[in-house]
């Protein structure tokens, strides 16, 4: 009996490991999944594929434009500016975050029909990653 029960530890703990395994892999390819989105967004001016991901307030600068604001006015904001600049192309400069996971920032450079700008976007929470801040500065 107890070598049975030892048995049943083993394979309990196994099944733990593994699907514990599994729930971080998840969560790993969901946030490759998410910033793939955001960038490939903006490689192709899409502001829908970018915006998705605003969370309810954010901070957005486009050109001359700098404010707090709600997650609809910020998308309709950077539709207007794929709108008035083309995109021809975005290369990420550089993508990190905190060592808790819980931040992360993507760098990058927008090339478009009417200049060049810089793209900053800071992004916050744990799980489920959030835009809390967005720019795009020439």
């Amino acid at each position: 009996v107890k070598k049975m029960n030892g048995i049943k530890h083993i394979f309990f703990n196994r099944t733990r490991d593994l699907l514990l395994c599994v729930v971080l892999t998840f969560v790993s390819i969901s946030a490759i999944g998410q910033m793939e989105t955001i960038v490939k967004g903006l490689e192709e001016g899409q502001a829908q594929a970018v915006s998705q991901y605003f969370s309810d307030e954010v901070w957005l600068c486009i050109i001359d434009f700098e404010d707090s604001v709600n997650s609809n006015e910020a998308s309709s904001r950077l539709s207007q500016f794929f709108n008035n600049y083309k995109v021809i192309e975005f290369n990420q400069l550089h993508n990190g975050g905190s060592s808790s996971h819980e931040h992360e920032v993507v760098i990058g450079k927008l090339k478009t029909n009417n200049g060049n700008f810089r793209v900053y976007i800071y992004l916050d929470g744990e799980k489920n990653k959030q835009i809390d801040e967005f720019r795009i500065e020439d």
